[in-house]
């Protein structure tokens, strides 16, 4: 399972566009070559060559455009208006956002408002993620989540694997047995039911609780 850093590791390939303070001799790298580079003159790189180049003071860095303003407000409107769908925002999304608004503040003219949005957008995305996973029952074999990014992946994935786990231990027809089990007498079925209804409730809870604390970590 990934970690934070190895996140931020791997959107280190992410395309991101730099402006150059001088001259920059060409770069020969595992990744492929990368073209000389002049003052002022816009310039694609990979993300962690862009995140070195800005530590040194060698460039400034030119944000990508789901991060304008007005791209970010329409996601934002986006979430609020689908309950139960994702905006379609880049896989590393959250990850970059923040390494830019931390490393890159300054060549970030809305960056206040930018960071406000940003949050909005994570907080709504946390909610729905947290609702999905409490309708969970013993009877799911499987969470579609369309469009959420590797950081919420990441805060996710532990939690809701071990629940679609215990979910399974509840439900009777996933566990094999090569013995035809006998019949359950009526009293007994009428008896199971809400046992393991208020087992599954319970672990929703459990799950909801989890899910809060790992996210005020994060």
């Amino acid at each position: 399972m990934s970690t934070a850093s190895e996140l931020t590791f791997l959107c280190g390939e992410e395309p991101l566009t730099i402006i150059p303070k001088r001259r920059i001799e060409p770069l020969q790298l595992i990744c492929g070559d990368i073209s000389e580079m002049r003052a002022a003159i816009p310039a694609e790189v990979p993300f962690w060559l862009a995140m070195y180049l800005k530590k040194r003071d060698l460039c400034r860095i030119q944000i990508p455009p789901w991060m304008d303003v007005d791209n970010l407000e329409n996601s934002l409107v986006e979430e609020r208006r689908n309950l139960d769908k994702f905006a379609n925002l880049p896989y590393h999304y959250l990850v970059i956002a923040k390494q830019l608004l931390s490393a890159a503040s300054d060549d970030i003219p809305d960056q206040h408002q930018i960071r406000a949005l940003i949050a909005d957008i994570e907080d709504h995305r946390r909610s729905k993620v947290q609702r999905g996973l409490q309708s969970l029952d013993e009877h799911a074999t499987t969470i579609q989540l369309n469009h959420v990014s590797s950081m919420e992946l990441h805060c996710i994935r532990a939690i809701a694997t071990k629940a679609m786990d215990q979910m399974q231990i509840l439900d009777p027809s996933s566990r094999g047995s090569s013995a035809t089990p006998a019949a359950p007498q009526p009293s007994q079925t009428a008896a199971a039911q809400p046992a393991q209804a208020q087992a599954a409730a319970t672990g929703n809870q459990r799950l909801a609780n989890a899910l809060r604390r790992r996210s005020q970590m994060s």
